[in-house]
């Protein structure tokens, strides 16, 4: 029987365990992780709380699954090691030197992408298909209440509760400004306006609103929110004559008010595995490509530039 092969989690968080409960079924899973509880959580004995130990295996790639401002360190130690990385998002809650980084990445030839799993739902690879070289108006809305969302109650010292840890809704829920950029181009200007929540003494803002301009000269509007009392993530999209009006909570895609159903359904595990499947074949078929970090800091860039105005 062929061996498995190892893979390094980095973290010991909600997300990292999404990722472990995946990748356990196949692979070899070890952690890096300064949480000396995460032993009660899990029976696993390959945890390691030194670096350098950790590394001394060999590993496929590594999940960066830790706080947002401890993702760019957790990076540059994979590229030390050369080993791969899977990133969560965001890529980092600040603008570092992704120059310098994507120079490393390159002649060391580590595969690098970032957690968007919603890139692999067939709903929105089919709105891909369909709305391309079509002049179009969109509308993006997405809400959650962030203290239900996470497992524990978030805390003031919370990296989430925190915009210069990582948190907020900008940060957060950054899954929005991605998906923009892969339907609809690069987004050329966006105005944004946000604000900032007096609750709990948390440090971070809790909504937000667009205005968005694509190259393509698309117009459209994000609202973002992490205290909404219903979870919600709609977009709609107008087209010549076509209407798409997608509702992700009830994974329901409708076109001029009739639903269309595809084949494949996706659930959020279904996602996660059919990205780190996805990033695993890039790898194993040897077809490196810098083209989702590129993308991941862009995404990064653009959240820079929502911080600009508050209301």
């Amino acid at each position: 029987m062929k061996n498995k092969e190892n893979i390094l989690i980095i973290g010991s968080g909600s997300i990292a365990l999404k990722h472990f409960n995946i990748l356990k079924k196949k692979f070899n899973v070890f952690f890096f992780t300064r949480n000396k509880s995460l032993k009660k959580k899990i029976n696993l004995n390959r945890i390691y709380y030194n670096w350098n130990k950790a590394t001394e295996n060999d590993y496929l790639f590594a999940v960066i699954a830790n706080n947002t401002h401890k993702h760019v360190e957790a990076i540059n130690n994979c590229v030390k090691k050369e080993i791969n990385i899977y990133c969560e998002k965001p890529i980092s809650h600040k603008i570092f030197n992704y120059k310098g980084l994507r120079n490393k990445l390159f002649n060391k030839k580590i595969y690098f992408i970032c957690g968007y799993h919603l890139r692999q739902n067939q709903k929105i690879k089919y709105l891909k298909k369909q709305i391309q070289n079509n002049s179009i108006t969109f509308q993006f809305k997405v809400g959650h209440d962030i203290l239900k969302w996470r497992k524990q109650r978030p805390r003031i010292n919370s990296y989430y509760t925190n915009t210069k840890k990582g948190g907020g809704c900008l940060n957060e829920l950054v899954h929005e400004i991605n998906l923009i950029q892969f339907l609809f181009g690069k987004i050329e200007k966006i105005e944004t306006f946000n604000k900032k929540t007096k609750r709990f003494n948390f440090k971070c803002e809790e909504f937000s609103t667009s205005i968005i301009r694509t190259k393509k000269k698309q117009i459209g509007t994000l609202y973002q929110d992490i205290f909404s009392p219903i979870f919600f993530r709609n977009l709609t999209i107008l087209c010549k004559n076509k209407l798409f009006e997608y509702d992700f909570v009830k994974n329901k895609l409708k076109l001029n008010n009739r639903e269309i159903k595809l084949k494949s359904e996706n659930l959020q595990v279904d996602l996660i595995k059919d990205n780190l499947d996805f990033f695993i074949k890039l790898i194993k078929k040897r077809k490196f490509t810098l083209q989702y970090f590129d993308e991941s800091v862009q995404d990064m860039l653009i959240v820079q530039k929502m911080y600009d105005k508050k209301i």
